[in-house]
């Protein structure tokens, strides 16, 4: 017997018309494993709903009935073929007949389920198959009118005896995969490739990778890995252990609550007056004078300070003796403090002393080294704080 130009074979098989498409029948897989671990399109479950139908049909007309109609009574062949395995002869027992017809709506309403959950291959021009899937699988068509007007909707839904030929050849490329054997090649005339059978299969069919296979593939970047990240502790830990001290000191910097003070910026806004010239740059055998804290020192606070002198060098010893200089930038007060003496060696340009300096308190303030002997020397104006200060 054969619908849309292709056989369906009942058991015993039977025979297409002449001039049918010939596939190779053989052994098949039923349509509960099919279900289980493939994939279904609209269009093969179409092409099946409609061959199971077009059967029960044939047998109704007959006087015959299934009886017992399952997932398990439907084969597809390697050649995509629909078998419908079984029947059992009765007379025209409309009891049979419903039973085999609530028996097609559960086969429809699972074909349904399938393409729909399972079918990422559809096209989106089979949403009408689909529909048309879920509308049978309602019931209401099937009991109602019987199985001929269903069977007839499903045919031409499916555009004819081709659109019905490249469906079966895909179905049958699945159950050749599920039997272990290669898929009969597609017809030349086929415009559309099938859905490869090896992509439908269930992801679950496919044996589970053990675990010593996965670490010996992952060995390699993991063992690169690791030793990145050792190199890295390593460079960090041999930075640490060399600069650690310079490291507390300068966190120790910075955490000083008067060095957090000179950083502020004033309140008020206003410029601190520029610091007055109270002596020359260079005089007699003095070349320069110049002063520098040896750390960020703010108002109020002890401050250590470097003054380094440079001269002529002179054929005597030269005696340097220097204070210093003290100005609120704000109010203009000026204070002297006392600074010290260091003695130039003979062919000597430059001497270097140290000084303890008691910063007056100030928002800006600024301090002067002036020499006293042999010459009067000034040299540049130390800002307290380090960045000028506002009043």
């Amino acid at each position: 017997m054969a619908y849309l130009g292709v056989p369906v074979q009942e058991e015993p098989l039977e025979s297409g018309p002449a001039g049918a498409p010939s596939r190779p029948a053989g052994p098949g897989v039923s349509l509960a494993r099919l279900l289980r671990v493939a994939r279904l399109s609209p269009a093969q479950g179409a092409v099946i709903a409609a061959e199971i139908l077009g059967v029960l049909e044939a047998r109704h007309a007959a006087g015959r009935v299934h009886g017992r109609l399952r997932a398990e009574d439907i084969h597809i062949g390697p050649g995509g073929e629909v078998r419908v395995l079984g029947d059992t002869p009765a007379a025209q027992d409309d009891e049979a007949r419903r039973a085999d017809l609530e028996a097609a709506v559960a086969l429809v309403g699972q074909l349904a389920a399938a393409t729909s959950s399972r079918g990422r291959h559809a096209a989106a021009s089979q949403s009408h198959l689909l529909a048309l899937l879920e509308r049978l699988a309602a019931g209401n068509p099937l009991i109602v009118t019987g199985v001929g007007q269903p069977a007839a909707e499903l045919r031409a839904a499916l555009g004819g005896p081709e659109g019905a030929e490249r469906a079966r050849g895909e179905l049958g490329a699945l159950a050749a995969t599920l039997l272990g054997m290669r898929p009969a090649p597609p017809p030349s005339s086929d415009p559309v490739p099938p859905v490869p059978a090896e992509e439908a299969v269930e992801e679950a069919a496919r044996p589970p990778r053990r675990l010593s296979q996965t670490l010996r593939a992952a060995w390699p970047w993991l063992w690169r890995v690791a030793v990145a990240v050792t190199v890295f502790a390593t460079a960090v830990w041999l930075e640490y252990a060399f600069l650690r001290e310079e490291i507390t000191r300068s966190l120790q910097l910075l955490r000083r609550p008067e060095a957090t003070a000179s950083a502020r910026p004033g309140t008020t806004g206003r410029p601190p007056s520029p610091v007055p010239v109270l002596a020359a740059a260079s005089a007699g055998p003095l070349t320069a004078v110049d002063a520098r804290p040896l750390q960020r020192c703010a108002p109020g606070k002890p401050c250590p300070i470097r003054v380094l002198v440079r001269a002529r060098p002179g054929t005597k010893p030269l005696r340097v003796g220097w204070s210093f200089e003290i100005i609120d930038r704000c109010t203009g007060a000026r204070v002297s403090r006392p600074g010290g003496e260091v003695t130039l060696k003979p062919g000597s340009d430059h001497a270097i002393a140290l000084n303890r300096l008691q910063l007056p308190n100030g928002r800006a303030i600024a301090v002067i080294v002036i020499t006293n002997t042999p010459a009067r020397v000034a040299g540049p104006p130390l800002p307290f704080p380090a960045t000028g200060g506002t009043c």
